[in-house]
This record gives C-alpha cells, sequence and structure tokens, in this order.
C-alpha cells in the first residue's frame, strides 16, 4: 500500500533478504552499506567488546561472502562518516525520483497536455481541426442483429469490436 501511494520504503535486511526482496520487486533501489575496508570492519567489531574471538571470525567470513555479492546491488555506500554516508544515500534517493523510467506517465501526461494547448492555440487561429482524439462521425450503421453498413475508412480493429467478428 505504502509503495502504491508513492512512498519510499527502506528496509534494513541482510544481504540474502535482499537479494529475495530483488526478486519480487526488481524495480526496486538497493545500497550496499560497506565498511571502508575489511581492517576497519575488524577495528569496529573489537572496539564493541561484546563479541568473543570466534564469533568475530565468523563475522568477518560472513561480511567478506556478503561483499562478494555486492554487484547485485545498484549503489555502493562506504560508512566511513555517518554524516557523508548519509549525504550519499539521500543523494542516491533524490537521483532515483528524477529517473525518467519512474516518471515516464508524468513526461508523456505532459507531453498530451502540451499537444492540447498548441491545438487549442491553432484552433483559436485558423478554426476547428480534426484529429484522432476528436469525437468522429459515426463509421457505421447497424441495419438489423446480422447485417451492417460500414465506411470505407473504418479501422479493422474497430470493424471488429463493433461485430464481435476477430
Amino acid at each position: 500500500k505504502t509503495i502504491e501511494e508513492g512512498k519510499d520504503v527502506f528496509l534494513e535486511i541482510e544481504v540474502q533478504g535482499a537479494l529475495q526482496v530483488r526478486k519480487a520487486m526488481p524495480e526496486g533501489v538497493f545500497i550496499f552499506l560497506t565498511p571502508p575496508d575489511l581492517n576497519e570492519l575488524e577495528s569496529r567489531i573489537v572496539n564493541r567488546g561484546t563479541d568473543a574471538d570466534d564469533v568475530i571470525l565468523e563475522r568477518m567470513k560472513k561480511a567478506r561472502e556478503e561483499i562478494a555479492l555486492m554487484k547485485y546491488y545498484d549503489y555502493s555506500v562506504v560508512n566511513d562518516q555517518v554524516d557523508a554516508a548519509v549525504a550519499k544515500i539521500e543523494a542516491i534517493i533524490q537521483s532515483e525520483h528524477l529517473r525518467i523510467a519512474r516518471n515516464l506517465d508524468t513526461i508523456e501526461e505532459l507531453e498530451d497536455r502540451v499537444e492540447d494547448i498548441v491545438e487549442d492555440i491553432l484552433e483559436e487561429v485558423v478554426g476547428d481541426i480534426s484529429d484522432e482524439y476528436d469525437d468522429e462521425e459515426l463509421l457505421y450503421k447497424k441495419i438489423n442483429n446480422s447485417t451492417y453498413i460500414f465506411e470505407a475508412k473504418i479501422l479493422l480493429i474497430d470493424f471488429s469490436k463493433v461485430t464481435n467478428i476477430p
């Protein structure tokens, strides 16, 4: 529901979870937050003083495996300084909001509006202009349930719609 409303959704999940989400939502934007290097990561974990040596070794092994999967993400942000990392993530989000592919409906709507305005201006200058969007005169006349008279300029698709004949 949140996505349908055009709101951003952020998930802080491990790599395997992100890969599953990517399969379900390929249009999502995936940002890999990485330490400056593995030595810095190990230093951070050790300095916390909360994990035993065997846990630290396991976490480092997992970090190497996850970094190898970074290629499946769209962006990588180095988490060396929190403020800088946040600014980079905000820039990514802003850039993604401006992507042409994400705004295609909006651009097509704008093009349609511009065409309508140009047509209105031309009609003010030269009079009525007929185009494919104007209501056209009826191109067929139904005589009875099985008999129709068609104008020669009717499209086959219109013929199919009227007669239910593919």
